[in-house]
């Protein structure tokens, strides 16, 4: 029976995915064609941003709001805090009973997420545990969507012969994705439109309120006039040349 159930798990275990489905240079391909969206943003590139958003079209709105993010004084502050702050709560398994079963589940559970390693597509030196998955889950509170690729790690055996499983979590930037058939489909190529489905039991989507919606049209109408006033500084805030001869 122990055989049985061993085989059982290692049959499972075949159909995890060990290895990660975003190459190095499909990476690099996107960093090096990055771009600043909102160094000329207008009411009507962000109405189209958005409307884009709404129909599927991500990238054009991520990138967006991560820059705004970022960039801005208020939200870069607020939303930091925001993720940090639940990221920093204390978290434990709870069982409905205290049988043997459930009790050897709480702790498959506790060694899972106990072990678990996050860290993010385009930058490999962020690394860290459950809290900096649940920070990156955060996301989603500003940008609606959060996605991780889940990439299990080799299972172990404990001392009683069970199985002890963990994975890597890895944050890939919502601009990687397409929306437009109301699932997730991962874009393999930077320029492609029509993405492939997710791998389920490989991925995580975590949904939000995505309210950077809301703060980017704030943004822009706080900082057209801003932008407008230092214009204006730069033209005329300097003194007239007074020139006088006795010509």
């Amino acid at each position: 029976m122990a055989q049985a159930q061993s085989s059982m798990a290692l049959t499972s275990f075949t159909l995890m995915k060990f290895s990660s489905q975003i190459s190095d240079k499909r990476i690099s391909h996107s960093m090096r064609m990055h771009f600043n969206p909102i160094r000329q943003l207008t009411p009507e590139t962000l109405s189209h941003i958005l409307d884009g958003f709404n129909s599927g079209y991500l990238k054009p709105a991520a990138l967006a709001w991560d820059a705004i993010e970022r960039r801005d004084d208020v939200i870069q502050g607020i939303a930091a805090k925001r993720k940090k702050s639940i990221a920093r709560l204390p978290w434990e398994i709870l069982t409905i009973d205290h049988s043997p079963e459930a009790m050897k589940q709480k702790g498959a559970l506790e060694y899972f997420y106990n072990n678990l390693r996050a860290t993010h597509a385009c930058d490999r030196n962020l690394c860290g545990g459950f809290a900096l998955l649940v920070k990156q889950m955060m996301d989603a509170i500003g940008k609606k969507y959060a996605i991780h690729e889940i990439i299990y790690q080799v299972p172990t055996k404990n001392t009683s012969g069970d199985f002890l499983l963990s994975a890597e979590f890895r944050f890939v930037p919502l601009w990687f994705f397409e929306n437009r058939h109301g699932h997730m489909q991962f874009l393999e190529q930077e320029g492609s439109l029509e993405g492939i489905a997710l791998e389920e039991g490989s991925w995580m989507v975590t949904h939000g309120d995505g309210l950077m919606e809301a703060c980017s049209i704030a943004y822009l109408f706080k900082h057209l006039p801003l932008r407008d006033w230092l214009v204006y500084c730069e033209r005329n805030g300097m003194p007239g040349v007074k020139g006088v001869t006795n010509a």
